[in-house]
């Protein structure tokens, strides 16, 4: 998805997620609808803001959760690669051993 009110700058934000430029990084205005705040109230604590920039802040989090989620599941694959090939392998040996046949390679 390609997000066209979020913006990523080293300046002014230090490369925090903004809306449009504007200084409100994406996680204050998620925060506050995370908090029970209506977009609406949003709107109404930042007059800058439209809507759409409300609705593109909350897909842009999800999406990096998404992201965050996708990051770990793959670190976790590598890493318990050599232990899942070990496994099997264990297991493979037990079970020609209990069928009395050779182990293929």
């Amino acid at each position: 998805m390609t997000f066209t009110r979020i913006t990523v700058r080293a300046d002014p934000m230090g490369g925090v997620p903004c809306i449009r430029g504007l200084r409100i990084p994406v996680a204050t205005v998620v925060g506050m609808i995370a908090e029970g705040m209506t977009a609406e109230e949003v709107l109404d604590a930042y007059p800058d803001l439209e809507l759409a920039d409300v609705q593109e802040a909350l897909h842009y989090a999800a999406e990096a959760v998404r992201e965050r989620a996708a990051a770990r599941r793959v670190r976790f694959l590598i890493e318990t690669a050599p232990a899942r090939r070990s496994e099997s392998s264990s297991a493979r040996v037990v079970e020609a051993v209990a069928m009395k046949q050779p182990l293929d390679a």
